[in-house]
């Protein structure tokens, strides 16, 4: 059967183009409005505390699932069980425990500043204790969760996005490459040549300081590549550095006569991030080797994995096999045999000390691991690279600007030391103002009509879906732009969009940027919700038995499934927004709207559910609820799903919520705890306490189950679900009936083609039958099925646009077939 065309903006007539031209970037505005109005309270709120909050743990886990051996995977869900742990605890501000990796050489270190804390009577927790200690605890915390398994005790959980950022700078490497052997292999004389080895001291120096800006505990484990020349880059930077202390250093360097060979000349380098920047740190320490500013360098590593990119041995050991190993780039590999020769020679020493893994700041480097500062003192010069050693060499304290940096090492004076550091902390303001960057880019390609491109949020689970998804359409020659593909797609797409705008910062992750509209028009429907809410608790006290009082519970039930119908009217997607709140009495809008109902299916619904026999408790009717906006609709739905388990008309229900914010007013996680909190919280409404109260003991008791699924926020409509979420169908073919909400999943449901008004609603599902399932849908998109032609032209003349507004609604649904199969 040849399927009709699929709803796409190309047609100007149709509600995809108004909302493509008119409602998307309108969502779009406000979310930057919403951005502008919270970037303080953002920087404030958020701070670096929880910067890795979960995207470190996710990443890691992940990793684990499937790449460890078989004989670990227990311990794998033991790792897995203690990064929810630690999330939980950070969510949550939990007090901050002693370490019990007891075998570790510095637990008993971490353990004594912890335990001279506590008996300070300090508060220590994640949000009240000092920053550099909780930032170093949380990845101290994860190293515990490995060094407690047999296994996994060397697993890196960062190791793949620091060598996929790596690799995402191969261009930028060749050029720095490039050059850095022409500069080594011309024959200069340090004494002759002073001032040609100082500009590319300069150079290299300026490369190693704007490498630091790929730190991946910055953007949460986000790629950070480097994208630009390098060479061209310090040029345009070079205003961008605040304090530049470059030309003192090199004197410095230089008045201590390494090229002489008659004095030996050490440097201590403590690195920081893995990748591209640790490659710029080498080219700086193979330049000043080679040029004979120094005659030693100490490269100082990680023990351990530690803030997600930080260098360790085992990346610095990776690094120069990329380079040997790299049969198609003669520069790679020159430079590796360099640096080789280096290590072999005893001019680079690389080393790893435990004291880099402590909370202590540098001020008590002395105190705390004397032989390091010893040696250090040996040392002409320190380079110390990064934000973390900044911080660690001040105190992470909140010293005025002006403060002189010499005050602020309290101390710590080994040797002459510099600092090659971006600026990062305090930067959550920053990455406010980058996601209001994005939002504008966004509304600019909308209106425009520019292509759709691939998605950059590679730490992201569905990353390679969506990808794949849009690549195909690529390689198919389509035109894939925002008036010319598909409607279902592109809508879609934006979401996606302002997630990967949200996914891309460290602290504005799991920012919602639609909470404000959504809580709004909750609280906005107060008086609507009081009416419900007291008549269900109502409902429910009555002792009413399924079998003798059918007719009262079937009158009920109508009630229930209405009510929840026209919840679906308070969509914020539909009005770009703009509050949409409940202002009528629920019960009395379901017997005014009754001949809103085009097709009603209300009726078999409720003899197919009573028919299973739930009542009699000999069997387990589950049901799977695919929810769709939060507040009022939401709380209709629950009311919904209330009755049902309490009337006994089926004994489990699994709700369905969004993975992230969708189509500005879908229900999440976030949104279903929110709103079981104003109900529990409300002291002067007693009603909502009571309706709180059952609905959590149906949690607790497993009859609601609540869950999440990413298939529901990938492009695929449902007839794809078998293919691409096996799992997920698997799922929902054993439960007895689904309930489908509101119009995009009846978009999913049809896919969203142009299908006839009059094409029967089974035609349309095109084979998605996991098992029976009803749709309450108020009508917001242009298909629409199983209505006759000529009540479709009478639809048109008394309201234009019935399809669209949401005045009108379906409860439309599909019963399977039994089959000896299903029996």
């Amino acid at each position: 059967m040849a399927l009709p065309p699929p709803l796409s903006a190309k047609d100007e007539k149709s509600f995809a183009y108004e909302t493509i031209k008119d409602r998307l970037p309108l969502i779009v505005t406000r979310i930057v409005d919403f951005l502008a109005r919270h970037r303080t309270n953002f920087a404030k709120q958020y701070g670096e505390d929880a910067e890795n909050e979960c995207k470190s743990c996710i990443s890691a886990m992940d990793k684990l699932r499937y790449e460890i051996a078989r004989d670990a995977e227990n311990e794998c869900k033991s790792c897995i069980s203690a990064m929810d742990k630690l999330r939980y605890e950070i969510a949550r501000d939990k007090p901050i425990l002693l370490l019990n990796d007891n075998h570790t050489d510095d637990i008993h270190i971490w353990n004594e500043y912890l335990q001279k804390e506590m008996d300070q009577g300090k508060v220590i927790s994640w949000f009240q204790s000092n920053w550099l200690l909780v930032e170093c605890y949380m990845y101290r915390k994860i190293a515990e969760a490995f060094n407690l398994t047999a296994h996994l005790q060397h697993v890196d959980p960062f190791i793949e996005m620091k060598q996929h950022a790596f690799h995402s700078s191969a261009q930028a490497i060749d050029v720095v490459l490039a050059q850095l052997n022409i500069d080594i292999e011309q024959t200069t004389d340090p004494v002759n040549n002073k001032s040609t080895i100082e500009q590319q001291f300069y150079n290299y120096m300026e490369i190693s300081l704007w490498g630091n800006q790929c730190d991946l505990s910055l953007s949460g484990g986000a790629n950070r590549s480097q994208e630009h020349d390098p060479f061209h880059q310090i040029t345009e930077l070079k205003t961008h550095i605040l304090i530049n202390h470059e030309t003192s250093v090199f004197n410095y360097l230089y008045d201590q006569q390494a090229y002489l060979l008659n004095f030996d000349v050490c440097i201590d380098f403590v690195l920081d991030n893995a990748g591209f920047e640790l490659l710029t740190d080498l080219c700086f320490a193979d330049f000043l080797i080679s040029k004979r500013l120094c005659s030693r360098i100490t490269l100082h590593l990680k023990c351990f994995p530690w803030f997600v990119s930080d260098a360790t041995k085992t990346d610095f050991n990776w690094l120069l096999e990329q380079l040997s190993n790299s049969s198609s780039n003669s520069v790679w590999q020159i430079a590796s045999k360099r640096w080789q020769q280096h290590i072999q020679n005893g001019q680079w020493i690389i080393q790893t000390h435990r004291f880099f893994t402590l909370p202590y700041d540098y001020s008590y480097m002395q105190q705390i691991s004397s032989e390091l500062y010893c040696t250090m003192s040996q040392s002409k010069l320190i380079i110390f690279k990064g934000d973390l050693n900044y911080r660690k060499l001040v105190g992470d304290l909140r010293w005025p600007l002006n403060e002189r940096f010499e005050t602020a090492l309290r101390g710590f004076q080994p040797t002459s030391f510099v600092v090659l550091r971006t600026c990062k902390a305090d930067d959550a303001e920053n990455e406010c103002k980058s996601c209001i960057s994005a939002m504008d880019k966004l509304r600019y390609e909308i209106a425009r009509d520019k292509p759709i491109l691939l998605l950059n949020d590679n730490h992201t689970d569905d990353i390679h879906i969506w990808n794949e998804y849009l690549q195909k359409e690529m390689d198919q020659g389509k035109v894939i732009s925002w008036f010319q593909s598909n409607w279902l797609l592109v809508e879609c797409y934006m979401y996606r969009k302002i997630a990967e705008a949200f996914n891309l910062t460290a602290h504005l992750q799991h920012v919602d940027p639609f909470i404000e509209m959504k809580q709004h028009a909750f609280h906005s429907s107060a008086q609507a919700i009081d009416v419900v809410l007291a008549q269900l608790n109502i409902d429910i006290e009555q002792t009413t038995d399924p079998v003798n009082n059918k007719s009262t519970i079937e009158q009920q039930f109508y009630n229930y499934m209405e009510i929840s119908l026209w919840g679906n009217q308070c969509d914020l997607s539909l009005s770009g927004g703009a509050n949409r709140s409940q202002e009528h009495d629920p019960f009395h809008q379901v017997t005014e709207l009754k001949t809103h109902i085009l097709v009603n299916h209300e009726t078999s619904v409720f003899n197919y559910l009573y028919d299973q026999q739930a009542y009699l408790l000999n069997f387990d009717v589950c049901i799977d609820f695919v929810l769709d906006n939060a507040g009022f609709e939401l709380l209709t739905d629950l009311c919904f799903a209330d009755f049902l388990i309490s009337k006994r008309l089926c004994s489990r229900i699994t709700l369905h919520l969004k993975c992230f914010p969708w189509f500005v007013s879908d229900a999440t996680k976030t949104d279903f705890n929110w709103l079981l909190e104003q109900l529990s919280n409300s002291s002067s409404d007693s009603v909502w306490q009571i309706a709180s109260k059952r609905w959590q003991q149906h949690i607790q008791n497993g009859q609601w189950i609540i869950q999440t699924h990413r298939f529901f926020t990938l492009p695929y409509d449902y007839s794809y679900m078998q293919q691409i979420s096996p799992e997920l169908y698997c799922t929902m073919s054993q439960s007895k009936l689904i309930i489908f909400k509101g119009d995009l999943n009846y978009r999913k449901l049809v896919g969203d083609l142009r299908w006839p008004l009059n094409e029967r609603f089974e035609t349309a599902l095109r084979g998605f039958q996991p098992t029976s399932f009803v749709v309450l849908r108020t009508c917001k998109a242009d298909v629409q099925l199983d209505i006759d032609l000529k009540v479709g032209q009478e639809l048109t003349k008394i309201d234009p646009r019935w399809m669209v507004n949401g005045k009108w609604a379906v409860i439309q649904a599909f019963f399977k077939k039994q089959t000896e199969k299903d029996i």
